[in-house]
């Protein structure tokens, strides 16, 4: 019988969580797949966990590799695949004990389609939120993608500055595993935004999708940690991302041109936003912000940028950007990291 699914897991530095992560695999009441470890250079124990669940289960499969970031590791688990089917899943994260199980159902009754899609859990401090992970449900052929998916597939127009038309995540959806290989990013150097840069080129060249309804990931969020990340690299990641979307992406398919510039928008806002979590002083922020900027090129398209979409709190920060009053900005985003950081939660 023909190997169903192959499960990648990514895995650095989750001593603390792989256990789970694995077992919640193992567990399924769907049998026939294999489990794909890759050990991306772990420092930690996450290394000998796997290799100790490899002893006990034929299923399953270690690979150890030099540290080589996401990109890497995720290309690592699918060019040993077998499967039918790929599915991530991240190696802090787990999953539902059918997640297989219902996934093969939708297989069988749908007639194979290339991706299908699943709604996640957001796991915060054991609280677990339902995320709906995009707006198309049920099958769409070819001609649905076209004419549905697409025009509102990086950022739903229909809705307000920014929301995903689909969730880029890998983790909420399986492929087949041959449109995945030829749409695979490869780009090593991509360290942020990597569910984007693969994602959207493979329903680009899907030529079926299935959204259910179902809940199958829990996806682990730590409130104590994203309020104090600050990632002191941003703006040199997204040149890294802007620079490989723009030529891999949106170069070969202008339609998505509009759609780019709002998760443009969105990523620059973001990034200025993260900016306010350092502890540096309003000047060399202002400094920082203007050359973070001016690296990425971006100069032109904030000038030219306009949207009836952003809502008041976003259209301010904007307008002081557009002004290059980075001082203010600063100010503000602190106050807004404070607020939602450290008062909602």
């Amino acid at each position: 019988m023909e190997l169903r699914f192959s499960v990648v897991v990514p895995i650095y530095n989750v001593e603390d969580f792989l256990e789970q992560c694995i077992e919640s695999v193992l567990n399924q009441t769907y049998t026939n797949f294999e489990l794909i470890l890759v050990d991306d250079g772990a420092t930690d124990q996450s290394g000998r966990i796997c290799d100790d669940y490899a002893k006990k289960d034929d299923r399953i499969v270690v690979i150890h590799k030099k540290n080589g970031g996401l990109v890497s590791a995720r290309e690592a688990g699918v060019m040993v695949a077998k499967g039918q089917y790929v599915g991530y899943v991240d190696g802090d994260d787990w999953v539902d004990e059918k997640w297989l199980h219902i996934l093969n159902e939708i297989i069988i009754k749908q007639s194979a389609p290339d991706i299908i899609e699943y709604n996640v859990y957001k796991s915060t401090d054991g609280v677990n939120k339902k995320i709906q992970t995009s707006n198309f449900r049920g099958y769409l052929n070819r001609n649905d993608i076209k004419n549905k998916i697409i025009p509102n597939m990086i950022c739903d127009k229909r809705k307000n500055f920014y929301s995903f038309g689909i969730l880029p995540a890998v983790w909420s959806k399986v492929f087949k595993r041959e449109l995945l290989k030829r749409n695979l990013c490869k780009e090593k150097k991509i360290t942020f935004g990597e569910d984007v840069a693969c994602t959207y080129n493979c329903i680009l060249g899907c030529e079926s999708f299935y959204g259910s309804d179902e809940h199958l990931y829990y996806y682990r969020q730590n409130n104590q940690s994203m309020t104090k990340a600050y990632d002191a690299r941003r703006f040199e990641r997204l040149k890294v991302l802007f620079e490989y979307l723009n030529e891999n992406l949106i170069m070969p398919n202008e339609e998505l041109r509009e759609q780019f510039y709002e998760y443009k928008m969105f990523c620059l806002l973001y990034a200025m936003i993260n900016e306010a979590k350092s502890g540096e002083n309003y000047q060399k922020l202002e400094k920082k912000c203007k050359k973070g900027i001016f690296d990425l090129k971006q100069r032109e398209f904030i000038q030219n940028y306009k949207s009836n979409k952003l809502g008041i709190p976003w259209n301010i920060l904007f307008l002081l950007m557009k002004k290059e009053n980075y001082k203010l900005l600063m100010c503000i985003c602190r106050m807004i990291v404070k607020i939602k950081y450290t008062y909602k939660q």
